[in-house]
């Protein structure tokens, strides 16, 4: 159990790349492994129905369910991909090779959409941008001469990221103190797409506890609370606050449902 121990705790992380949904991925293929080494140990035709192996069976099956429903999404895979100290490296040591294509796939179609949103939103700070009249001298651009002649990469700026040497952090304290918006924000100008990219998604929390500590946590249970309007002052009476909590968090979950 202390896998799953230490997950939940990082999963519950604040401002940190293992709170974001960068960590399902290789969370899931961490506890599925564990998981497959218990189910060789403990579940042999003597004991395969004891209540171990059932719970190990049904944790097993539990998990794989949800691993697969991530690859309904792009995100969680680029999410890892983004990660300088990862890249494609990861699913190449750690994924079967079947696997490989798919992920591949996923990670340049979603570069290639923000791509497209990024030069339209550049093109139309261009065409909005105060004109000028032509002044040779005003108009004559140094960095043009200097540099305009050189080659043009062919590769995108995910290829370049990708053939970039990997993030090598020495010992544990290193790669935990390793903030990844902080990477991205200071090679930004290097990687202006992917940089949108990590920061839209390393926003997005990997585990729901948050979010339940918000209507769970700030009000003991014992505590029945409701609020009324009386002679046009808000009050706080007594009554089922389970109801009122779990009535605002379906209401949230809604709301989020109609927005995607």
């Amino acid at each position: 159990m202390v896998p799953f121990k230490q997950l939940t705790k990082l999963g519950q992380s604040k401002n940190k790349d293992l709170g974001s949904i960068a960590g399902v991925l290789w969370g899931f293929d961490m506890l599925l492994e564990v998981l497959e080494k218990a189910r060789t140990e403990f579940i042999t035709p003597e004991n395969k129905k004891s209540h171990l192996a059932t719970c190990i069976d049904h944790g097993w099956h539990l998990f794989n369910k949800y691993y697969q429903l991530t690859d309904d999404s792009r995100a969680y895979v680029m999410a890892a991909t983004l990660d300088p100290r990862n890249k494609h490296e990861y699913f190449l040591r750690k994924w079967n090779k079947k696997h490989i294509p798919g992920m591949r796939r996923k990670t340049e179609s979603m570069f290639e959409e923000f791509k497209l949103s990024y030069n339209a939103a550049t093109s139309e700070d261009i065409l909005n941008s105060p004109s000028h009249d032509i002044n040779l001298i005003d108009d004559f651009d140094i960095n043009e001469w200097r540099f305009g002649g050189a080659m043009v990469p062919k590769e995108n700026e995910l290829q370049r990221y990708l053939k970039s040497p990997l993030t090598i952090l020495d010992g544990k304290v290193a790669n935990n103190d390793f903030d990844v918006l902080t990477w991205w924000k200071a090679n930004q100008s290097e990687y202006p797409i992917l940089s949108l990219i990590a920061i839209e998604l390393y926003s997005i929390p990997g585990m729901s506890a948050e979010v339940e500590r918000v209507f769970s946590g700030f009000v003991p249970l014992s505590r029945k609370l409701k609020l009324v309007v009386r002679n046009k002052q808000l009050r706080i009476e007594e009554t089922d606050w389970e109801l009122i909590r779990w009535s605002i968090l379906s209401a949230c979950i809604i709301g989020w449902a109609q927005e995607l």
